[in-house]
């Protein structure tokens, strides 16, 4: 199964179809794929998001600023700020 993954910047965003999404959070890293429960958890600055995609495995960096991410539906929903 597969889980949408979206990434909000101030001004854009990008959706993507992916297997996994692995996150560091300010409780520690883990793995959300098809089914997870829903949660909302703080982005660790300067952390790395790593997702599979396509057989491939990509990697987003979170800015200093931090993020937020939100789990619903087999969603995953990135908040990320930029710097100003």
């Amino acid at each position: 199964m597969s889980i949408t993954l979206t990434i909000l910047r101030p001004f854009t965003e990008e959706k993507k179809t992916v297997d996994w999404v692995s996150l560091e959070c300010v409780g520690g890293s883990f793995v959300v794929s098809d089914g997870h429960r829903p949660l909302i958890n703080v982005l660790i600055g300067e952390g790395t998001i790593l997702y599979r995609q396509s057989g491939q495995e990509l990697e987003i960096t979170v800015p200093l600023e931090g993020g937020l991410v939100h789990v619903v539906n087999n969603q995953v929903i990135l908040f990320l700020h930029t710097a100003v």
